[in-house]
């Protein structure tokens, strides 16, 4: 009888803690059916790509500047090595299918084009178009 009884105990605990993780679960997964899926629009997944691009040639604008100076600070040249390491990990990211504007036989207007612009020297000089 007490066997019956353990055993009936543990089903009931098993059940129990099943409950509250599929609870759990579906409560995390309306979280995120609720957060705003438009939060990245087209134009801004452009402008930050633009500073990352801005970003990245800084630190290599840096990298290229110690190996010229002839005195190499290894420490120095890592933490930018390092930078644009991780910078490049995110890169491909910031290229989602909405953000590929291009349309072939369109005249450009020159105020509003989206390729990059390579005489930026920082990222506070881009201008969001």
């Amino acid at each position: 009888m007490k066997q019956a009884t353990l055993g009936a105990r543990y089903w009931l605990a098993g059940a129990v803690i099943a409950a509250v993780v599929s609870a759990g679960t579906l409560l995390v997964g309306s979280m995120a059916l609720g957060q705003d899926q438009s939060a990245a629009t087209a134009k801004d997944v452009i402008f930050a790509r633009k500073i990352l691009m801005v970003t990245i040639g800084e630190n290599m604008d840096e990298l290229e500047a110690i190996i010229a100076s002839g005195k190499i600070d290894v420490q120095h040249g890592a933490m930018h090595a390092d930078l644009v390491s991780v910078m490049l990990l995110a890169f491909p990211h910031l290229f989602p299918p909405a953000s590929n504007q291009w349309k072939p036989n369109v005249e450009k207007d020159p105020g509003n084009m989206t390729i990059w612009s390579g005489g930026c020297s920082s990222p506070t000089s881009i201008q969001k178009t």
